[in-house]
C-alpha cells in the first residue's frame, strides 16, 4: 500500500493539514518552497498559541473537599485587609493579638474564628484529618472527637471577645483608616457567624495539660452532652515536667463546664458575651 494499514485510510500529518489549509486560503501561492515556508510559519504560530493557552489557563480546581483535607477549613478565605498584620494594627490598644504566625501574609485568625463558629453550631469540623491516635481522648468519660480538624491558630484572638464594644466604636470612627475599618468589619462578621457571642452562651478560654507524648491535637474538636471543646493551638511544652499545654475554647450552653476528658485544667478565663451578636451585626451593617 501507500503507508496506510490494510483497510484503513492514511491519516494526514499536522504539516500536511496546515499546508492544505494554507493552499485553500492562499490559492495564488503555488511556488512549492514558498508554500512550504508559509505553512511551517503558520504551524509554528499555532503551536505557540497552544502553548500560551496552556500557560494562561489556570489548573483545574481540586474538589473543595480534597482541598480542605490538605489545606484546612476556609483555606480559600483570604479577604483583603483580613490578614494578621492588618488585624493586629486595627485592634491595637484595645485587644492585643498575641502572635503565633510567622512571616508573610496569613489569614489564620479569621479562618479559625469562622471554623470555631462552625463547630460550635453543631456542625462537624471539616479540615485536615485528626491523627487516629488522638481521637480516643476522653472516650472512657463519654467524650467523642470529630474525625477532622479546624485550622491551627494564627494569632491568640479570644481576648478580642472582651473588647467588642470599644472595637465597634473604633470601627465607626471617621479618623480610622479604611483598611483598619475593613479589618474590624471582617472580624465582626466572622465572630457573628455562630454562637461565639450569643447571649446566654457560656464560653471560657482554657489551658489544658497532659503528659507530653508528641501528640497532635491542634484543631481537635471534643464533644460531650452539648458541650464543645476546640483545641486552638499548642501553647508550650514544659520539658522540666514532661507535660504539654494546649490553648482551647470550652463552650457549654448549660454553663456547667467541669473536667475536659483526661486533661488537667491549668488556667481558665471566662468570656461572657459583652456585646451580643445581634447588636454587633447591626453595627457592622451601619458602618
Amino acid at each position: 500500500g501507500t503507508g496506510a494499514a490494510a483497510g484503513k485510510p492514511a491519516v494526514p500529518t499536522a504539516d500536511q493539514v496546515v499546508r492544505e489549509a494554507v493552499s485553500r486560503a492562499l490559492p495564488a501561492l503555488t511556488e512549492p518552497h514558498l508554500l512550504t515556508g508559509v505553512a511551517a510559519l503558520v504551524h509554528a504560530v499555532l503551536r505557540l498559541a497552544a502553548s500560551v493557552a496552556a500557560f494562561v489557563t489556570p489548573p483545574a480546581e481540586r474538589p473543595r473537599t480534597e482541598r480542605r483535607r490538605t489545606e484546612g477549613m476556609f483555606a480559600d478565605y483570604s479577604p483583603e485587609d483580613g490578614d494578621e498584620q492588618t488585624l493586629q494594627e486595627a485592634t491595637s490598644g484595645l485587644a492585643e493579638l498575641g502572635g503565633w504566625w510567622g512571616g508573610g501574609r496569613s489569614w489564620g485568625t479569621l479562618r479559625q474564628i469562622r471554623a470555631v463558629n462552625h463547630v460550635l453550631s453543631g456542625k462537624p469540623a471539616d479540615g485536615k484529618p485528626l491523627p487516629a491516635s488522638s481521637r480516643s481522648a476522653g472516650a472512657a468519660d463519654g467524650w467523642r472527637s470529630d474525625e477532622f480538624t479546624v485550622p491551627g491558630i494564627g494569632a491568640v484572638w479570644p481576648c478580642v471577645l472582651d473588647a467588642l464594644r470599644p472595637l465597634a466604636y473604633r470601627a465607626a470612627s471617621p479618623t480610622l483608616t479604611e483598611s483598619h475599618r475593613r479589618a474590624l468589619l471582617l472580624l465582626f462578621e466572622a465572630i457573628t457567624e455562630g454562637p461565639l457571642v450569643t447571649p446566654g452562651g457560656a464560653l471560657r478560654e482554657v489551658v489544658l495539660s497532659e503528659p507530653h507524648d508528641k501528640q497532635e491535637r491542634v484543631g481537635q474538636v471534643l464533644r460531650r452532652d452539648g458541650r464543645t471543646v476546640v483545641v486552638l493551638g499548642r501553647q508550650n511544652v514544659d520539658h522540666r515536667t514532661g507535660r504539654v499545654n494546649w490553648l482551647a475554647l470550652d463552650h457549654d450552653p448549660a454553663g456547667v463546664f467541669g473536667a475536659v476528658a483526661h486533661f488537667t485544667l491549668e488556667r481558665e478565663t471566662a468570656h461572657p458575651p459583652v456585646f451580643p451578636a445581634d447588636a454587633l451585626a447591626a453595627v457592622t451593617r451601619l458602618v
